[in-house]
């Protein structure tokens, strides 16, 4: 916020001493007052820039005070551990099971002091997509969704639904991926959002899981805490505002 309002300040004076020029050499209208016209709009620009990103973050640090900023876990699943109908879901498995054992995959990932925790995530977009878990540290979100599938040969084919060697399985990654790009839409463009698909697998047996696009990846259940701690542990002191005050529910104080 400090950064912001320097900016804005800088950036008004650099404009008035622009205009100041302008105004002296208007009569030659020389290359002299063209440059000082041109840095006075472009400056004046820049302090509007400056002026509504120091508003939108007063803005969010009346949204999220410190008491909500060192929660670590927000929300809960209540609605959808009981979603049985979701476009990515689990076969063979309880939708319930398959969220709790996601849980107590991630749960250890706090041990990150940055790393903060919210299930039951509102990602919006044309579907109202609700995933089951959000994982954040710093400037990163990483949507965790569970599925519980056989093995088998996945892919996703040009209109978002999954293949399971070659036969459509009647899911979809479609939704998620509008989710991540509308939850992308609500932060600034400093921040990073991607969803992981951790696969719960029913049976033994080989899994050759889709091709990770710039929304969605895919990992087997097992492998989602490294892959998650590996990307998590590059962030581990500093706590988005901007993403608590997305993604917590209201009211944000409540306790998690």
């Amino acid at each position: 916020m400090g950064l912001a309002a320097t900016t804005v300040v800088t950036a008004w004076l650099v404009a008035a001493v622009a205009f100041g020029v302008a105004v002296l050499s208007v009569r030659d209208f020389d290359p002299g007052t063209l440059l000082a016209v041109a840095l006075m709009g472009g400056s004046a620009q820049t302090a509007r820039h400056a002026r509504a990103r120091l508003k939108a973050a007063r803005k969010v640090r009346g949204e999220v005070p410190h008491r909500v900023l060192r929660q670590r876990w927000h929300g809960d699943l209540t609605t959808v551990s009981a979603d049985e109908y979701r476009a990515l879901r689990p076969i063979g498995m309880a939708r319930a099971d398959a969220v709790r054992r996601t849980e107590e995959l991630i749960s250890p990932l706090t041990d990150i002091p940055s790393v903060r925790i919210f299930r039951g995530v509102h990602l919006g977009g044309p579907d109202r997509t609700v995933a089951a878990f959000a994982v954040t540290a710093g400037r990163l979100v990483l949507i965790v969704e569970p599925v519980a599938w056989p093995p088998g040969h996945y892919l996703i084919d040009a209109t978002g639904q999954v293949r399971c060697d070659c036969r459509f399985i009647g899911q979809s990654a479609g939704p998620l991926a509008a989710g991540v790009a509308a939850l992308r839409a609500r932060l600034p463009r400093t921040h990073r959002v991607r969803a992981l698909v951790a696969v719960l697998p029913i049976a033994d047996g080989a899994f050759v899981l889709p091709v990770p696009t710039k929304e969605v990846a895919w990992t087997l259940a097992r492998e989602l805490p490294i892959t998650m701690r590996t990307e998590l542990a590059r962030h581990p002191r500093t706590v988005s505002r901007h993403i608590i005050a997305a993604l917590a529910p209201a009211p944000a104080g409540s306790d998690g």
